[in-house]
């Protein structure tokens, strides 16, 4: 048989070429698959009056804590930042083909029940921040005493945050939602949103930080199993259900994804702004700028 060994060879060949060309044809695939997926993304965000509003606001929450002299806050908040940014980009392939509320259509008759949703989440909003504001005793004269409020309040304070927190940000908001016609799937609960992948990606630096505290003595596994607990508990998970799955679900199907995401961000820096006074002595301006920064 050896003089059918050149065509055993030429058809090897051409079976090695094919199976390289359909490689190459797959990577081209791919590779043109996810530009198309990151320019659908980017285009209509980088096009939006959205994303220039928020870098507008961006660059004035700068300009004023650079302007007293806060440098190395616009300096961290930055780098932040453009950590953010990079995971954004690593995140959008993986949520390509997940739901989002706002691609429903919206009609006439059912954006009154949105707004009466997005007031709903309003009260909420304002009151937990209020409350965030007596805790941290940074309320300004004119609201240190609010009849029925102000009282209500401090019973919330003089309670465990394990206790309350879940309750204000989550049971209370997603019941009010549930009864104004709000379904659990419009809110984030439902299949094909990748939040596994997603948890995976963004606890990446987290898990490193950890690693490196653990190794180098920094904090002991009690202390990490302490803050997990607390930190889930009293914040994490609810606090991202009431500014991401409620919230930003509601603004984007009012107006649009690029709106409801700056709105919601916006919104959670804002919340924090009790909080924030603390940390500049009450200056609530320079709060403000570094709530926007953050």
């Amino acid at each position: 048989m050896w003089y059918n060994a050149p065509e055993t060879l030429l058809l090897q060949e051409g079976k090695e070429a094919s199976v390289a060309e359909l490689r190459d044809r797959l990577v081209r695939s791919r590779r043109q698959t996810l530009l198309h997926t990151y320019r659908a993304v980017l285009v209509p965000t980088l096009r939006s009056p959205a994303t220039w509003l928020f870098c507008l606001i961006y660059l004035a929450a700068a300009g004023i804590l650079l302007a007293a002299g806060k440098s190395s806050d616009v300096i961290i908040q930055s780098a932040l930042l453009a950590g953010t940014l990079l995971f954004v980009l690593l995140t959008i392939p993986l949520t390509a083909r997940s739901p989002s509320a706002a691609q429903e259509e919206t009609p006439v008759e059912a954006s009154g029940r949105l707004w009466i949703q997005l007031a709903i989440l309003l009260v909420f909003l304002l009151l937990t921040l209020y409350r965030s504001m007596v805790f941290s005793q940074t309320e300004p004269p004119s609201l240190a005493q609010i009849p029925v409020l102000t009282p209500f309040v401090r019973f919330l304070g003089a309670l465990p945050s394990i206790a309350v927190n879940p309750v204000v940000y989550f049971v209370l908001p997603a019941a009010a939602l549930l009864v104004a016609g709000v379904h659990w799937r419009e809110m984030g609960f439902g299949r094909g949103y990748r939040s596994w992948a997603v948890t995976v990606l963004w606890g990446v630096p987290y898990l490193t930080m950890i690693v490196i505290n653990l190794f180098t003595g920094g904090l002991s596994f009690p202390e990490l199993l302490g803050r997990v607990i607390r930190n889930s508990l009293q914040n994490g998970f609810f606090e991202e259900f009431f500014f991401r799955g409620a919230l930003m679900s509601r603004l984007s199907r009012l107006l649009g994804p690029a709106w409801g995401l700056v709105l919601s961000s916006l919104a959670f820096g804002f919340w924090h702004l009790g909080v924030n006074a603390t940390m500049f002595h009450g200056n609530y301006l320079q709060a403000a700028a570094f709530s926007c920064l953050s």
